[in-house]
């Protein structure tokens, strides 16, 4: 939606700059206004490939009350749906992503059997991880699974189409078994239980990673960590505060600002946070780290 124009801006900017030429970009939309399409499309440099536009707003998305995120997040589930003619293999990103590193490898990675290939949650490093899929056992999903963040996904589109991925996971969203604040995503993980390949931490780098008061010690090794750290390909802004926010502390935060000051948005005016949002985005850090025993 028109809250994410300036950083889709930055992100498709940075898929470019790092070898990303001649790709074809299409963005799904909750009814964005022409004039920030218009800047969008401006942003990219020369030559960065095509926009393909999906307005998507009168298209009925599934929701869930405890979901804390805009609809516009769910409508990956939709993509199947969609009047695009998909190539074989697609990458999804989530637009509160800096992308560092050439992105054309994955169009040939090997998938094997899987649908997806993702990134382990630092969040939710499991199904049965509290807050992932709270209800694993009543829908039939090994809790000892891994479980994936969505917000960046390689995908095999004949069998996400052929396994009715998308359709399957909005079906256990409005099921009463959907208990997630984080309901796409949950839905996706119970779809693609064990079919899914796992990728290495530098392809989404999450907030955690950073601090690992989430436990990637327990995942990662010393050197996945380093590596992911230093030379992330793809930098995702996962918790809040976003870059864009003032109180952002987050350590990639000004390689963000500073490609968002070469968009056809600069200059970029910093959002101000409610000083009750400061206070419990600290707290909840705080007491996720004394809860690790850091």
């Amino acid at each position: 939606d028109s809250r994410f124009a300036i950083p889709t801006a930055v992100t498709l900017r940075s898929i470019v700059q790092h070898g990303g030429t001649g790709l074809a970009f299409v963005v799904l939309h909750d009814g964005l206004a022409t004039v920030l399409r218009n800047r969008i499309e401006t942003s990219l440099p020369e030559h960065g490939g095509s926009i393909t536009w999906v307005d998507m707003s009168e298209q009925r998305v599934a929701t869930t009350q405890s979901m804390h995120l805009p609809r516009a997040a769910n409508f990956r589930l939709l993509i199947d749906q969609v009047d695009v003619s998909w190539p074989a293999r697609v990458l999804y990103l989530d637009t509160d992503v800096l992308v560092r590193g050439n992105l054309l490898p994955l169009w040939t990675l090997e998938l094997g059997d899987a649908t997806v290939a993702a990134v382990r949650s630092l969040n939710f490093p499991n199904i049965g991880s509290y807050g992932a899929v709270d209800r694993s056992s009543r829908v039939g999903v090994d809790p000892r699974l891994p479980f994936f963040n969505s917000g960046f996904l390689v995908i095999d589109m004949p069998r996400w189409q052929e396994q009715r991925v998308g359709r399957r996971a909005i079906e256990f969203m409005l099921s009463a078994d959907a208990n997630s604040q984080n309901a796409d995503q949950e839905a996706l993980n119970v779809c693609l239980a064990g079919r899914w390949l796992e990728l290495g931490p530098e392809w989404n780098q999450q907030r955690p990673l950073h601090d690992d008061n989430r436990g990637a010690c327990l995942i990662y090794t010393d050197g996945e960590i380093e590596r992911a750290r230093q030379e992330p390909a793809v930098v995702h802004f996962s918790d809040k505060p976003k870059p864009w926010h003032r109180d952002c502390t987050h350590p990639w935060r000004q390689s963000w600002r500073d490609l968002a000051a070469e968009t056809s948005f600069a200059p970029i005016t910093l959002e101000r946070t409610r000083l009750r949002e400061v206070a419990r985005w600290r707290i909840k850090r705080a007491a996720s780290a004394l809860i690790k025993g850091r």
